[in-house]
């Protein structure tokens, strides 16, 4: 007989499904079926509800992509429970790249942003952080809703996170194809704040361009840094403002929490501890006195459960976080290079040789990030620093 309305009011989550085979006509003695899958459509109309409201306060330590941060993240809403409710637990493999991944503007992705295609397929399960934020913005921020590309820089998400030459990769120094992610959002959070959190568990900066849209990049290793955007000649700066980051920013001994058991609600694994001894003595990049100078960090990372992705990013921390850098603040009286932006390069020309940051040489070598820019109509002020391997 159907399952009844009756039967519906009676069930509950610890009884069982009865399937009975009907064969009143005895057409044939000899029959097999064979069930595919079996679902169950719940239904919750609660009779009283509650109203509460809540505030939840976590610390966190970030790396935004120039020095590790540690922030306060207090989170407040209101929620609405039933009076008499029954909870229902499930596991999946994650989300799946929505239909975006191949078409945008109605052409496919690769040639509407002439980038490297993504190297993913509508349906694929989303392991590459990159994508995940991409897939968040979408889906839970509603941004792009025609998939026109007009809230979303979707070069580059690509130049970022694409198989084949993605730079996400030199920042875990692995393909990108085994960078995996994965993760419960079990607290309440914005979306913006949670697509932060995930950008700096991969090392990428995540940010509202110029022109509207939101734009990632990610920040390589040291040594990948061999050409930049632009190049400004020293006579184009005014009002030079040097400096060099803080002793207490270095961290010359990493590793890495990840794993999270979401039922102890902890990370269960550590990464082995990756270390730089040159940091750590009293040579010209030492920061050690007569004797060896550790300065540890200790990283939470709860979007991997992957060792090989955890240990990629303990070695990406020690590379970005083991030396002392050299910073720049300057103005430019024209608006020649208003078009950078936070994230793009930046090296210099025709620099004084007897110009130096506490004893630290500029070289035309050296590849700088804008980790800050004011524009206005006749020039702009920039802050940046010093991103390409130390060599004094």
């Amino acid at each position: 007989a159907e399952f009844s309305t009756a039967n519906k009011d009676e069930w509950d989550f610890r009884k069982h499904f009865l399937i009975e085979i009907d064969d009143t006509s005895n057409q044939n003695d000899d029959q097999t079926v064979r069930f595919l899958n079996v679902g169950i459509e719940v239904e919750f109309a609660p009779s009283q509800s509650f109203i509460k409201e809540w505030t939840s306060s976590r610390f966190v330590n970030r790396y935004d992509g120039w020095q590790v941060v540690r922030h306060e993240i207090i989170t407040r809403g209101v929620i609405e429970t039933p009076e008499v409710s029954e909870y229902i637990y499930y596991s999946g493999k994650g989300r799946e790249y929505g239909a975006w991944i191949d078409t945008v503007n109605a052409t496919a992705r690769a040639t509407f942003t002439g980038v490297t295609d993504p190297g993913y397929n509508s349906g694929d399960l989303i392991e590459n952080p990159v994508y995940m934020i991409e897939d968040i913005l979408r889906t839970e921020v509603g941004l792009d809703p025609s998939t026109t590309g007009i809230d979303i820089d979707v070069a580059s998400f690509d130049t970022v996170g694409n198989t084949t030459n993605g730079t996400i990769g030199n920042t875990f120094n692995q393909s990108v194809a085994d960078i995996e992610f994965a993760f419960s959002q079990y607290r309440f959070s914005d979306a913006w704040t949670l697509c932060k959190e995930i950008g700096s568990a991969c090392g990428c900066i995540l940010f509202l361009s110029g022109n509207g849209t939101i734009k990632i990049l990610s920040r390589e290793r040291d040594e990948d840094y061999t050409s930049a955007d632009k190049t400004i000649g020293y006579d184009e700066l005014k009002n030079i403002k040097p400096g060099i980051t803080s002793l207490a920013d270095v961290r010359n001994k990493v590793s890495v929490r990840y794993n999270m058991n979401y039922a102890l609600d902890t990370l269960t694994n550590t990464t082995a501890i990756v270390e730089d001894s040159t940091s750590q003595e009293s040579g010209v990049n030492g920061i050690g006195g007569a004797t060896d100078k550790v300065q540890e960090l200790v990283i939470d990372n709860r979007f991997t459960l992957d060792s090989a992705t955890a240990v990629g990013y303990s070695t990406a921390l020690l590379d970005w976080l083991a030396y002392r850098k050299k910073m720049l603040s300057f103005d430019v009286l024209s608006a020649k290079h208003n078009a950078l932006e936070i994230g793009d390069t930046i090296k210099f020309s025709d620099w004084p040789s007897t110009f130096k940051i506490y004893g630290n040489t500029i070289t035309a070598t050296d590849i700088y990030m804008v980790t800050k820019i004011q524009k206005y109509p006749n020039g702009c002020s920039i802050s940046c620093q010093e991103v390409s391997e130390v060599t004094d």
